[in-house]
């Protein structure tokens, strides 16, 4: 199975919870159209399925909650 790596004008970093998260879009595994943000951090990956279109224009404060309800 190859991972599907984000691309780089769609990734950012959130300081949630004491931690660096690296946030970024990836596709929902096995659909076609639909595509999830993904955090990650030290071996911890949260998906979250919905989310703001603009989340690139989002506050740090606005993204880690995102985070913190993922």
């Amino acid at each position: 199975m190859t991972a599907v790596q984000p691309s780089a004008n769609t990734a950012r970093s959130v300081v949630y919870d004491g931690r660096v998260w690296s946030v970024s879009e990836h596709p929902v595994p096995y659909s076609r159209n639909r595509r999830s943000l993904v955090f990650s951090s030290d071996g911890v990956a949260r998906r979250v399925q919905h989310y703001p279109a603009n989340w690139l224009e989002l506050s740090e404060e606005a993204l880690a909650a995102i985070c913190a309800h993922a």
